[in-house]
């Protein structure tokens, strides 16, 4: 499995040390894909005032794509 360490550490200088690691520790499966999908959510909307941009348009369009795919995954959680 490969990760970001880059971004993690980013993540921790915001939010506190290890942050990342405590979440994945300590939330379940089904919080953490709720949490993911967040994220995402909060990634596409930023791209919403560039979206004349063809470029970031389709690149709008993948994560939206793949929200409703985290969706429906979560839906069906069992």
């Amino acid at each position: 499995m490969e990760y970001d360490y880059d971004i993690r550490e980013t993540f921790n200088n915001y939010l506190g040390k290890d942050m990342l690691f405590n979440l994945d520790n300590i939330i379940n499966d089904y919080e953490m894909l709720r949490l993911a999908t967040e994220f995402l959510r909060i990634a596409r909307d930023r791209l919403n005032s560039d979206l004349k941009d063809n470029k970031i348009y389709e690149e709008y369009t993948k994560i939206n794509v793949i929200i409703k795919e985290l969706e429906e995954i979560i839906k069906n959680y069992v």
